[in-house]
């Protein structure tokens, strides 16, 4: 360049963990000797280019990732509930007919069970559609929250529902929401396909872990080895294990013809700090 007059160009790759992802071109619009000072300030300007680079399109995959967990949050919330009320909705409404026929006063009681689960539904959707976190339905604790519900459950659908406090210790939300998902759908699994009569929750801690078990004694089912993943699909297994699995934990799900369905639920101990109840 100094020899014909040519202005001076230099070009500096931008290397991101050995693989090259651009370069960095420096140009004078007339000769130019490049030093070796110049030279090491613009390969350490390419450097810190490169890695911004990186750090940039790092940050673009951790944004893609998180919208697609966002995405698979609505859909076990709106799984586990939006849906839940809706089938609920339909089975009274199947036998509201028949109710009528027999009892008015069944029948009228029936219809309005339909409207307080159509207005919870709404709700609930509502808050989906609005893209807002739904209210945490464990903002008050755990153990308060499954009372609640079971409560709510029994009254409904006349179903006996032992809610058992095997020494549980408060853990931090994402925790206990995660649980209470969890037994709210084991609860829909028993009220849909198990036919049973009574179901047993049991909530504690041992050797550093939460331990929660939902047991019915339903007509439970035994599923061929080839059918296991639409299996889990359809009785809502999947919802969970993704659940526990984002906590480190683990699910066993055991289901036997006649004798009944149980979840076990294992979840690392974290509880609240003292500093976070104050």
């Amino acid at each position: 360049q100094l020899r014909v007059g040519r202005p001076a160009l230099a070009l500096i790759p931008l290397i991101a963990g050995r693989r090259r992802i651009g370069n960095l071109i420096l140009s004078y619009t007339q000769p130019h000797p490049w030093s070796d000072a110049e030279l090491r300030l613009f390969r350490l300007a390419a450097n810190l280019i490169a890695t911004s680079v990186e750090n940039t399109r790092h940050f673009q995959r951790e944004q893609e990732l998180a919208a697609v967990e966002e995405r698979q949050r609505l859909a076990r919330d709106l799984h586990d509930s939006v849906t839940q009320l809706i089938f609920s909705v339909m089975l009274i409404a199947q036998s509201v007919g028949p109710a009528f026929k027999k009892n008015v006063a069944e029948g009228e009681r029936r219809i309005q069970r339909m409207l307080d689960l159509s207005q919870q539904a709404l709700t609930e959707m509502r808050a989906l559609l609005a893209e807002l976190r739904p209210v945490s339905p464990v903002e008050q604790g755990l153990l308060p929250a499954l009372r609640q519900h079971v409560d709510r459950i029994s009254a409904r659908e006349r179903l006996q529902i032992q809610l058992i406090d095997q020494n549980y210790r408060p853990q931090v939300q994402t925790t206990e929401e995660a649980l209470f998902r969890i037994v709210q759908e084991a609860l829909n699994n028993t009220l849909k396909h198990a036919r049973a009569k009574t179901v047993e929750i049991a909530l504690g801690q041992t050797a550093g872990q939460i331990v929660l078990t939902v047991s019915d004694n339903g007509r439970g089912f035994s599923p061929e080895n080839s059918a296991e993943q639409a299996t889990e699909s359809r009785f809502g297994i999947r919802g969970m294990r993704e659940r526990v699995s984002r906590l480190g934990g683990r699910l066993d799900f055991d289901a036997r013809p006649g004798i009944g369905t149980t979840i076990r639920v294992t979840l690392p101990d974290q509880p609240i700090s003292l500093e976070h109840e104050k």
